[in-house]
């Protein structure tokens, strides 16, 4: 069930890890995780020096993801859908990431999201 970070902001989490929200009243809100969406992802070798391969890696959509997508802003049409950095840019537009407090990762399992209202999109990545 979505998390309502204020009555005009509601997240549906679906990174891997619940998610802390800070209010501009200094509130902290917690956001379970919802559901994850699927992604997919291909490389390409750019270089190899030795046995260290460079390569250059892109985020995919999938058919399952983008009927889970569908789905979701169905059933939580007012939801902004807060996934990874990875599912962002496989569903740009569609899936947004969190910004982290401060570019800080508090640990793995507690991440606190510095603003409420502002997200990365990664259109354009």
């Amino acid at each position: 069930m979505p998390t309502e970070i204020t009555p005009e902001i509601v997240i549906f989490n679906a990174t891997k890890h619940g998610l802390y929200f800070q209010r501009d009243d200094g509130v902290i809100i917690y956001a379970p995780v919802d559901e994850v969406i699927s992604c997919a992802s291909e490389s390409d070798r750019i270089r190899k020096e030795g046995p260290v391969e460079y390569v250059n890696v892109r985020y995919k959509p999938t058919v399952f993801g983008e009927q889970q997508i569908a789905r979701i802003r169905g059933e939580h049409p007012k939801a902004i859908i807060i996934g990874s950095n990875l599912a962002a840019r496989a569903y740009p537009g569609y899936i947004f990431s969190p910004i982290p407090f401060k570019g800080e990762r508090t640990d793995y399992n507690r991440i606190l999201v510095n603003v409420h209202n502002r997200f990365n999109t990664h259109e354009g990545d």
